[in-house]
């Protein structure tokens, strides 16, 4: 199994590399740092109230309310293991909350 890569909303600094059994998942607002960057994430996952990019027809997306427990990172980090992925790297992760 490969990386899971999870991308938020804060700034972040380097590259993306993913390869054939990676995977990219947008936790909200990071699928703008994405956007931004050229990358299509393979799910995006929130309640999308930090995405400010239109999020086209067909992008693999799991929706949650916005009154919630836990935070879109963790949603994302969990649906990665639940995806088989044990290896992660976190990019925009820290920042203003």
């Amino acid at each position: 199994m490969g990386i899971c890569y999870l991308v938020g909303a804060g700034d972040f600094y380097g590259q993306i590399t993913a390869e054939n059994e990676d995977i990219i998942i947008a936790a909200d607002g990071g699928y703008d740092n994405l956007v931004r960057r050229g990358i299509t994430p393979d799910i995006l996952i929130g309640d999308f109230d930090s995405v400010k990019s239109e999020i086209p027809e067909g992008l693999r997306s799991i929706r949650y309310p916005k009154e919630k427990d836990e935070t879109d990172m963790f949603l994302s980090y969990e649906a990665g293991v639940k995806l088989g992925y044990s290896e992660f790297v976190m990019l925009g992760a820290t920042g203003g909350r």
